[in-house]
């Protein structure tokens, strides 16, 4: 067993995460799988829901609560008069879920006040992301094997991703250059991140389209690939097996 606090504190990364639910139906899962993440973030982690937990959490967790709509990303995708990508899941891909989707950058920017003095990196994880891992243990080993060597990019965010090539999104599917449920943010970045963001996602809605958080990040990246360092992943392990050369690979990629 690693001693995971040691390493989380070499590389002075803190987490961030949420847990609301569009639909109410899948709230008591995405829990279970937030119980079944959270013993393995022995680091700082901010949890942002609209209402108390219905689990106790450690001392290393700060949860924030906080309505949707207390935060200004999802207020400017629910009012917009935006239409949804034509290729899409119409149950699980509204209006409300691309909102959601779209505000989590908004949150790691609302969370760096509660981190402790030396972070240096704080990380978006999805709190339902142990639902895609088909080898859970084997899965956090080898990411907290790689964040003790990896030196963490310092000017760009680093994410993993599936589609190899920078190509510019459509806004009538899903885009999976990036994966959209891990992402590591130098914690300088976020403000000017949040802003780039913001101004694309603003720049969709003006022309009518609302769309995956995913598709903005890589708009983003066809405009200024500079704030970006990808490597190759899927939307299971492989997520989280983090390379342990990414340094400052600014407008790069690493090949998973």
């Amino acid at each position: 067993m690693h001693c995971l606090l040691c390493i989380l504190q070499m590389t002075r990364l803190a987490y961030v995460t949420s847990l609301y639910s569009v639909r109410d139906a899948y709230l008591p899962t995405l829990y279970q799988h937030f119980q079944q993440l959270l013993p393995h973030l022995s680091a700082p982690v901010v949890v942002f829901s609209d209402r108390p937990l219905p689990f106790t959490v450690p001392d290393t967790c700060t949860v924030l609560q906080r309505s949707l709509e207390e935060f200004e990303t999802y207020r400017t995708c629910m009012r917009a008069s935006a239409s949804l990508p034509r290729s899409r899941n119409p149950e699980k891909d509204t209006a409300e879920f691309m909102a959601l989707m779209n505000t989590k950058v908004e949150m790691v920017w609302a969370a760096t006040p509660y981190m402790p003095a030396g972070i240096t990196h704080i990380a978006w994880i999805d709190a339902g992301i142990t639902k895609i891992l088909k080898k859970p243990v084997d899965a956090w080993d080898r990411m907290f094997d790689a964040q003790a060597k990896a030196a963490w990019p310092t000017r760009s965010v680093a994410v993993p991703g599936c589609w190899p090539s920078v190509v510019p999104p459509s806004s009538d599917a899903i885009c999976w250059r990036f994966c959209g449920g891990f992402a590591v943010f130098p914690t300088d970045l976020v403000t000017p991140f949040y802003r780039a963001v913001r101004t694309v996602l603003e720049k969709w809605l003006a022309a009518g389209h609302l769309a995956w958080e995913v598709n903005i990040w890589a708009a983003l990246e066809w405009e200024e690939a500079a704030w970006f360092t990808w490597w190759g992943a899927d939307h299971n392990d492989t997520m989280l097996e983090v390379p342990g050369f990414l340094g400052d690979c600014v407008g790069g990629c690493v090949d998973g």
